[in-house]
């Protein structure tokens, strides 16, 4: 579930949806779970800061998710730092400077709520 909020006053319990911004640091976050996994036979955990997006880019995907939720592809490049930590010597490596390309794009969870799907993550 990758939502912002939930709504108060007179649409108490409606969910804010994350904004474009957001989805894309999102989907870099958890692009970045499944990329450590195949860096390096998944010895290492990463995650980023410092995320810079030099370019986005968003098309529909298709008709709105129940009729009040984004269906969008999205595809977008910048830079971030890259911090990673070595699973078997409990060790953290000196973060550095990436730059990165993603592509995903929007569907449901099994709730039925919004969520994240990342079809590519390429770490420069």
């Amino acid at each position: 579930m990758k939502i912002a909020g939930i709504a108060g006053g007179k649409n108490r319990g409606d969910i804010v949806e994350l904004s474009t911004e957001k989805k894309i640091m999102a989907a870099v976050g958890a692009g970045l779970i499944d990329w450590a996994d195949e860096y390096k036979d998944g010895k290492y955990l990463a995650f980023a800061t410092d995320i810079v997006v030099s370019s986005q880019d968003e098309s529909p995907h298709g008709d709105l998710f129940k009729k009040k939720w984004a269906n969008n592809s999205y595809r977008a490049s910048g830079t971030l730092k890259l911090h990673l930590r070595n699973k078997i010597k409990d060790t953290m490596l000196e973060p550095k400077k990436k730059a990165f390309e993603i592509k995903f794009y929007d569907t449901l969870d099994s709730m039925g709520l919004p969520d994240l799907m990342i079809e590519s993550l390429t770490i420069k």
